[in-house]
């Protein structure tokens, strides 16, 4: 048994792209009927050494599956090789992206759909989203939180009347004790409103 480690900077694997993310890339280009050109990325060949990889558009092509002639779109993938021979592989994709068949040029082997997926005519399912569950959510609410906080709290230091003004409040909470607590905060700070001063000084100046 053989242990090796290869590492690259980062500014070298600008354009990588695995082979999961190949196989996602031929079926957008699927989708979409169409492969631009000069469509060259970076990979990692079995030898861990950085190469190519191109991608190219074949003819449109008619496979049968289940017994039903379809016609498929052709993409056609050549993988570059220090050590060995370049290989080429050729996947056919239906119209909506699923990989129908997948050949390496020169293999007997070749690997095809055997039952046509089903249509569905449904959306995309909905997910209730419950944010307290989100860890990303849950994390953005919390910092929120924070901040929230400490701009409140600076602003009560800047503000040495507001302390003033709520611990009058609370005295006369405690003398009053009103049924109400909501009616009587909403009178007591209602004479403190900027619009309601100006409409007093507006009726002021008319009389």
């Amino acid at each position: 048994m053989t242990k090796e480690c290869v590492s690259y900077p980062m500014s070298a694997l600008r354009g990588l792209v695995t082979e999961g993310s190949s196989l996602l890339l031929m079926r957008l280009m699927a989708l979409r009927k169409k492969v631009p050109e000069n469509m060259i990325f970076i990979i990692l060949d079995q030898c861990l050494h950085i190469n190519q990889t191109t991608f190219s558009e074949l003819d449109v092509k008619r496979i049968e599956v289940c017994g039903e002639v379809m016609e498929v779109f052709g993409v056609q993938r050549m993988v570059c090789s220090v050590k060995a021979n370049s290989s080429t592989w050729q996947c056919h994709f239906l119209d909506d992206g699923h990989l129908v068949s997948r050949t390496q040029v020169g293999s007997p082997v070749t690997m095809k759909l055997l039952q046509q997926p089903a249509k569905t005519d449904k959306g995309p399912e909905k997910v209730p989203l419950v944010w307290e569950e989100d860890m990303q959510l849950h994390s953005q609410y919390l910092e929120r939180k924070d901040k929230l906080k400490a701009e409140h709290a600076s602003y009560l230091r800047e503000q040495p009347e507001i302390r003033a003004l709520l611990s009058e409040f609370m005295q006369d909470l405690l003398i009053m004790k009103p049924d109400n607590i909501y009616q009587f905060a909403r009178e007591y700070f209602l004479s403190f409103s900027s619009s309601r001063s100006s409409d007093s000084n507006l009726k002021t100046c008319s009389t």
